[in-house]
């Protein structure tokens, strides 16, 4: 390659550059535009807005899938509240141990530890 033509594609690509440079800074502006509460839109001659009017049948859609979340939500509810309730009655229901069983058990555990039960 010729030495223009090196400096053709030097400068092709520092252009490409410069203008890749360029689209990211106006990116950036636009985001900071957003996060600072202002215009997040850009021109009107660099996009088109192409909005999709709200359907009666996607409204329908969503108010029913929005009651069906609903429902599974009182459900998850429902079912914890019967865990703890299960839960309550488990605990109430635990039986005190015979005291006498048990001194009886220690004395014996005292005398002969664990051999008592294994042979």
């Amino acid at each position: 390659m010729s030495d223009e033509q090196e400096k053709g594609t030097r400068e092709e690509q520092e252009n490409q550059e410069e203008g890749t440079m360029k689209d990211l800074e106006e990116k950036v502006d636009q985001v900071d535009l957003q996060a600072a509460g202002g215009s997040d839109e850009t021109p009107d001659d660099e996009v088109e807005k192409h909005e999709e009017p709200a359907s009666e049948e996607k409204v329908e859609e969503e108010t029913k899938e929005e009651k069906e979340e609903e429902k599974v939500e009182e459900k998850v509810e429902e079912r914890a509240e019967e865990e703890k309730v299960e839960e309550k009655a488990e605990e109430e229901k635990v039986e005190e141990p015979d005291k006498a069983l048990l001194k009886e058990q220690f004395s014996l555990f005292s005398k002969f530890g664990d051999k008592v039960n294994k042979r």
